[in-house]
């Protein structure tokens, strides 16, 4: 077993997923085939996540005039790179460049949206992996890649596959829920320290005006 495939067990175990069990059903134009939940990438050295619009069709990016399938990576190690101003950075997760913002569809909220299935309260949290752990628990749960990542930039409206959940199944409330590092604000000399709570502040702000 490569350090790749323990990672990948030990991610699943930690969300509640059997290998066996680490399946899903998605749809490429309608044609279902069944693909991990989670897979890999021996190259990058990383995980794989697959994306799907609530209905199960697998969502896709446009390169070289063909259709690609979106998936997210999460490397097993962080990657270091440089900004444009030269500072040294840290990476868990990429994409393919300018494929823009989607949103993560859990197998359970796939199931739920194909059967028009009624929803109490839907959860919106960062990130693939916690989302699949609410998942697993029974949450009717999707993931977000940021805080400000809820809403369809150009035309300043909900992301459109939470749009499509809300419209169909209905929830009687939408929760979104942040990661527990809110507070984690770090001070430095003239740093304004308000702006890290300002900018929570204002995604849930915008949530609840673009959900309402």
């Amino acid at each position: 077993m490569t350090r790749l495939e323990e990672y990948l067990n030990t991610r699943l175990a930690n969300i509640g997923l059997s290998a066996a069990e680490n399946k899903r059903t998605l749809y490429y134009s309608g044609q279902p085939k069944e693909v991990p939940v989670i897979g890999l990438n021996e190259r990058k050295q990383a995980i794989t996540l697959p994306y799907c619009d609530p209905n199960g069709e697998v969502a896709t990016y446009e390169y070289e005039g063909r259709q690609i399938p979106f998936e997210r990576l999460r490397y097993m190690e962080p990657q270091e790179y440089e900004d444009k101003d030269g500072k040294k950075k840290t990476m868990r997760y990429s994409q393919p460049p300018k494929t823009g913002v989607y949103t993560y569809m859990t197998p359970g909220i796939v199931r739920r949206y194909r059967l028009a299935e009624k929803i109490k309260t839907l959860f919106i949290v960062e990130g693939e992996i916690k989302a699949l752990s609410g998942d697993v628990l029974g949450l009717p749960m999707i993931g977000i890649g940021g805080i400000q990542n809820i809403k369809d930039k150009e035309n300043n409206t909900i992301d459109d596959y939470i749009r499509m959940i809300i419209d169909r199944c209905k929830p009687d409330n939408v929760a979104l829920l942040f990661d527990a590092d809110l507070l984690d604000v770090k001070y430095s000399e003239d740093k304004d320290l308000a702006t890290r709570l300002q900018n929570f502040c204002s995604a849930v702000i915008n949530f609840m005006e673009l959900v309402g």
